[in-house]
């Protein structure tokens, strides 16, 4: 699937063609966000931040904390990226700060993998013809981009390559540095600039790219719900398997979708099924209330089956259970990490709760008996409990920022 980009530019969402002239705004990037992270990782670029006029870093939080975001624009020291990262992005994309002086700036990359797993560093390659360009694509750097772009790939989990001179234009993207790029380089690599069609975004991944779409998304000329329920193999009867799980991972149900229930559940973000007694789409607890609030959608590796991350309302299970299955459909672990994680006695203020932890590491460090352990650990995740609730952190969170750093 593609990757959806959010351009920041005082607050709002913005498309500019070439990197200047404004062509398209809009007031509602969480709203922007919440459409887009149903397909996987979204790709937020803060242009003021790029171009030394301020930042959006507020409203950079606040997505982080709740949609998977690749976050990048005006990182220009190491401790920019780390402060993206601990906002919660699950990566950081790095630009201008990776040249200087005309060439690769491999002082500051070698200090940036000193103080972050490279698999979490994404590097741009903006180029205006086959030039690199930094600084809001507005300076040259006299590098060659296929150049460049292997001198950097060590340093980095993955490339970003934008052909400055289409971006925003819907012209097509530059296939032939595409293939150079790719021949090149071992990292995945996310092509934008010019991708008007979901053909055009499909030849890209075909070459084993990742392409980046905003233009074609925001006119309407790309549907991402259209694309996904192209890339699904429908059975005989036009039907697919749908396995539901919820944030923890715990599967709640096995449904079946067609193209009609798929797309108005990508679309409207809440969970959408086919009825085979009614023979026609039905929303999940339309009547019932067990209503389920779609997070993320995606296919197996055959595009025969479609998975459902979703917020699941009340118990799934028409018997009056969390799932059609029984309970702890996972093994138990994240029951069991529930249960240790449930918060005991008040919460405390922010800063006293950090106190609290502080304390019960360094009696975890001093203890010398296993039931002495055993109890620093449980009075640790009860204080842990309690920091993950004040500051808004769920499970799956946790397990996909813990993927990133294996």
């Amino acid at each position: 699937m593609i990757v959806p980009t959010i351009d920041l530019q005082g607050g709002k969402v913005v498309q500019l063609m070439r990197g200047e002239e404004m062509v398209l705004e809009r007031n509602d990037p969480m709203a922007v966000a919440e459409e887009f992270a149903r397909y996987g990782p979204i790709n937020v670029i803060d242009v003021d931040g790029a171009r030394n006029q301020g930042n959006n870093l507020s409203l950079i939080a606040e997505l982080a904390q709740r949609f998977p975001i690749h976050a990048g624009g005006g990182v220009r020291e190491v401790d920019d990226a780390l402060h993206l990262i601990g906002m919660g992005a699950r990566r950081v994309i790095v630009g201008s700060a990776a040249f200087k002086d005309g060439g690769i700036d491999e002082e500051f990359l070698s200090q940036l993998n000193g103080r972050l797993l490279s698999s979490r560093i994404i590097l741009a390659v903006d180029s205006s013809g086959d030039e690199v360009v930094c600084e809001g694509w507005r300076a040259k750097t006299g590098l060659k981009t296929v150049e460049a772009a292997s001198r950097l790939q060590k340093y980095c989990g993955g490339l970003l390559f934008t052909q400055v001179d289409r971006e925003g234009t819907m012209f097509g993207p530059d296939m032939a540095m595409a293939r150079q790029l790719l021949s090149t380089v071992q990292v995945p690599v996310y092509i934008a600039g010019g991708i008007a069609t979901a053909e055009q975004a499909r030849d890209l991944e075909n070459l084993g790219a990742r392409p980046v779409m905003g233009m074609a998304l925001y006119t309407g000329r790309v549907s991402m719900s259209a694309m996904f329920c192209d890339q699904v193999l429908f059975d005989d009867r036009g039907l697919v398997p749908t396995v539901v799980q919820d944030a923890t991972g715990d599967v709640l149900m096995l449904g079946f979708s067609n193209r009609d229930s798929l797309q108005r559940s990508l679309k409207r973000g809440d969970a959408w099924y086919y009825d085979s007694e009614r023979q026609r789409a039905l929303r999940k607890g339309e009547s019932s209330g067990r209503k389920q609030r779609l997070i993320r959608a995606s296919y197996d590796c055959r595009n025969r089956a479609v998975l459902f991350q979703v917020e699941q309302a009340g118990d799934c299970c028409h018997l009056e259970r969390h799932s059609c299955f029984g309970e702890n459909t996972n093994g138990g672990l994240h029951q069991l990490l529930r249960e240790l994680l449930e918060p005991r006695g008040t919460a405390g203020s922010s800063g006293s709760v950090r106190a609290a932890m502080l304390s019960r590491v360094r009696r975890l460090l001093e203890v010398d008996t296993s039931e002495g352990r055993c109890e620093a650990v449980a009075e640790l995740l009860s204080n842990l409990a309690v920091y993950m609730r004040q500051h808004r952190i769920n499970l799956i969170e946790v397990a996909a920022v813990s993927a990133l750093l294996r």
